[in-house]
């Protein structure tokens, strides 16, 4: 079993009391889990994974996981529930070294700075070409950060969806305006627009800020795209880095970075449960 148990919630809404399998980390579209709504005991691992950001579903499960985890002092219980967590981590797809990234989510998610900064990695550390594209959808786009780099990397920025877009041997970056959760009719829309791109790999960018379960309605919302990965912004204004296991245990998705700031290239990096982990338990 490779997954996050928890347990779930069927399409009539009823709760199911068994814990839910591994999500298949080739499917396209989430599993989500429903939190159980169990309390934690003082003292222990599950406890403290609730305070680190876990949803009430996970942390009694994870416990679970480690043998006889009340004979053992809490620093051993952090390092086991760590090996739990890591089995539960999912890798990134394989992916081409030039390719067509979409990034998608609600307005404020961070989606044009978290292009930037993916951009200064490629123009400026990598020393490869890029293009940029910033359409209007439902809404005119008028964030001025993709032009302003474009500029300043030297890649080619263009305002217009094209009437037949062909695969060059350079990376391409499509900035589209925020959708509101809900609005059905403005997600079709940018679907639409993105299949104009062949097969592109779309980042869904989420607000670590956020609460989980926001984020987790997030991401069924957007599922319908065809979603690539997870994007996780504004890290450096949340102290729960337990948080992005929600994302973990309660998707099928992998989380392909974190980013934190304003600042570009500022920082940007490759997730991986250990970056998560060393921020979730520091001090502990």
């Amino acid at each position: 079993d490779q997954g996050g148990r928890a347990s779930s919630r069927a399409a009539d809404g009823t709760n199911i009391k068994t814990p839910a399998p591994a999500p298949d980390a080739t499917a396209t579209s989430p599993a989500f889990a429903a939190p159980s709504g169990k309390e934690c005991k003082p003292g222990g691992i599950a406890h403290l994974l609730a305070q680190t950001g876990l949803l009430p579903a996970y942390p009694e499960y994870i416990a679970q996981e480690i043998p006889n985890v009340e004979t053992l002092p809490i620093s051993e219980q952090i390092e086991r529930a760590s090996e739990v967590l890591r089995s539960r981590w999912r890798g990134e797809r394989h992916r081409s070294e030039a390719a067509v990234h979409v990034f998608v989510g609600v307005p404020g998610s961070g989606k044009s700075t978290v292009l930037c900064k993916m951009l200064a990695q490629t123009a400026l550390v990598e020393g490869q070409p890029a293009a940029v594209y910033q359409l209007d959808s439902h809404i005119a786009n008028v964030s001025s950060l993709p032009s302003v780099y474009a500029e300043i990397v030297g890649a080619e920025f263009v305002r217009s969806v094209p009437v037949q877009f062909e695969r060059r041997e350079e990376s391409v970056y499509i900035d589209l305006p925020g959708v509101p959760l809900h609005h059905t009719r403005a997600l079709e829309q940018l679907k639409e627009q993105i299949a104009a791109f062949g097969v592109p790999e779309i980042h869904l960018v989420l607000n670590g800020a956020y609460e989980s379960a926001h984020l987790l309605e997030q991401g069924r919302f957007f599922s319908r795209l065809g979603i690539t990965d997870l994007i996780v912004s504004h890290l450096d204004e949340e102290s729960r880095w337990g948080k992005v296991w929600n994302l973990v245990l309660g998707t099928n998705y992998s989380v392909r970075s974190f980013a934190c700031g304003q600042n570009i290239p500022g920082e940007f990096h490759p997730a991986n449960p250990d970056l998560i982990l060393s921020r979730q338990f520091r001090g502990k």
